[in-house]
């Protein structure tokens, strides 16, 4: 991968998340948790899909790293869907 192209996908949402995973399945985990964190902050925060569901993940849930992202995610998602609620009628 060259930095051309890593620029270039740092732009882009769904890209993050691929690059996250495809990182951790070749064990760059420094590089892995970068994109992670920059794939929550662009708003990937399912909690649920980020935590156990995507396999290709699954190498850095054991570091504490994780936990913390995974926290971000939660928090992040709880946020979206509190602004969701604004303006609803019951």
């Amino acid at each position: 991968m060259t930095d051309r192209i890593e620029q270039a996908l740092w732009w882009d949402d769904l890209w993050t998340l691929m690059m996250a995973s495809g990182y951790a399945l070749i064990g760059e985990n420094e590089r892995a948790f970068r994109w992670l964190e920059h794939a929550i902050d662009y708003g990937i925060c399912n909690p649920s899909y980020l935590g156990s569901r995507d396999p290709f993940l699954a190498k850095l849930r054991s570091d504490n790293r994780f936990d913390t992202l995974l926290a971000k995610a939660q928090q992040l998602s709880n946020t979206i869907s509190t602004a969701g609620k604004i303006g609803e009628v019951d």
